[in-house]
């Protein structure tokens, strides 16, 4: 009985991985499609995109309501944690979305930079962004509302 679990979890554990890169191939199929749109479109959804990094960047390290510019452990906060982190129903949103956008803007920058040694460049500074951005929101937000917004994500993207 218990080599029957076994086996099942691993089919199981397999599945899961085979959706994976279902979706990966999908992905770069999508990728490839891309690459026959015009260079006018292309540098129009660059800069779209371009410009909703820039948004949702600057809306993770500024949020609604500001930051804690001090420490203050009998009232529960730190500095540098977001003030309206304790609106437990709008705030969550609001990182949510901007977590979505952030990413989605994130992946199509980087499926629209045409390949070459510049644009490797470009595609490591966008990776270097990526992991600045998310790791800001795990202090701004702590683990609670970035974990929330993670999961959400994943769940939103099919992932």
């Amino acid at each position: 009985m218990r080599l029957y679990h076994y086996n099942m979890q691993a089919v199981r554990e397999l599945r899961n991985c085979c959706v994976i890169f279902e979706r990966l191939r999908l992905l770069i199929k999508t990728a490839r499609e891309g690459a026959r749109i015009s260079s006018d479109d292309r540098n129009a959804l660059l800069v779209v995109a371009a410009l909703l990094l820039t948004v949702t960047y600057q809306a993770a390290l500024s949020p609604p309501g500001g930051l804690w510019q001090e420490d203050k452990i009998s009232e529960g906060h730190s500095a540098g944690t977001a003030i309206a982190r304790t609106d437990y129903v709008n705030f969550p949103i609001v990182v949510t979305l901007n977590f979505i956008t952030f990413t989605l803007s994130a992946i199509l920058t980087f499926l629209l930079l045409p390949s070459g040694y510049i644009s490797a460049l470009f595609k490591m500074a966008l990776v270097q962004l990526w992991v600045s951005y998310y790791y800001s929101l795990s202090i701004i937000c702590k683990s609670g509302v970035l974990v929330y917004s993670l999961i959400s994500t994943g769940l939103k993207l099919g992932i």
